[in-house]
Formats: C-alpha cells, sequence, structure tokens
C-alpha cells in the first residue's frame, strides 16, 4: 500500500463459462465529471429501470466502468476492455458506484444538483 488508502471494489464476472475476479478503482480527476453526469442520470430514473437511462448518462457510465477496470486488465486492448464493459455493465454498476461513492462529498453533490439542475 503507498501512502494513501485507496478504497477499491471487488466484482465477480463469469465470462464464458468461467468466473473472473476484478479489482475496480475509483476514476481518476479526467473523468470525474462523467461520473457526476451518471449518477445524476441514475438518480433521474424512475424505479430503477435503466431502459430509462438517458443516452448522455449511459454513456457517462460505460465510460466510468471502463475507468474503473482499466488499470486491472491493464493486458487487455482499449476495444477489448470497451466490448467486455458493453456485455457486463449491469452487473458493474454497483460495484462502480460505490468505488466512487466513497469520494464524493454529500454536501458537494447537493451543490451539484443545484447547480446543473
Amino acid at each position: 500500500m503507498g501512502r494513501f488508502d485507496i478504497y477499491t471494489e471487488t466484482v465477480d464476472i463469469e465470462h464464458n463459462g468461467n468466473e473472473y475476479s476484478y479489482t475496480l478503482k475509483p476514476v481518476k480527476g479526467k473523468a470525474i465529471r462523467e461520473f457526476y453526469t451518471a449518477v445524476k442520470g441514475l438518480q433521474n430514473l424512475e424505479d430503477g429501470d435503466m431502459q430509462n437511462l438517458d443516452p448522455q448518462s449511459m454513456e457517462s457510465l460505460h465510460k466510468i466502468a471502463v475507468e474503473c477496470m482499466r488499470e486491472d486488465a491493464s493486458d487487455a486492448s482499449d476495444d477489448e476492455l470497451d466490448r467486455f464493459v458493453s456485455q457486463h455493465l449491469l452487473q458493474l454498476i454497483d460495484p462502480v458506484m460505490k468505488v466512487n461513492m466513497a469520494q464524493i462529498d454529500e454536501d458537494q453533490l447537493e451543490q451539484l444538483r443545484q447547480q446543473e439542475g
């Protein structure tokens, strides 16, 4: 462990008959806006129905899932990782949110909602 204890989430995904474990890390600063866009979109869902998620929020959610997996899947090409996340996005939503929510201050999140709303 380095100087900072960065919170991670482990997710197990069955793929092609095998189960794999992936360690997700929070997004880096360059992707934080994408994260907030995804959070806002998920909060606006009625009854948690992913079919009603707006396209921008869905794209943001996909991008942050890719970023959260990138280090653990460093042996995969960008194309492979992108497609893998597409196949397993619904399984990745909860752990992606958990690993990144640890870095959000609730007051800051409320300010963001008011600014964008």
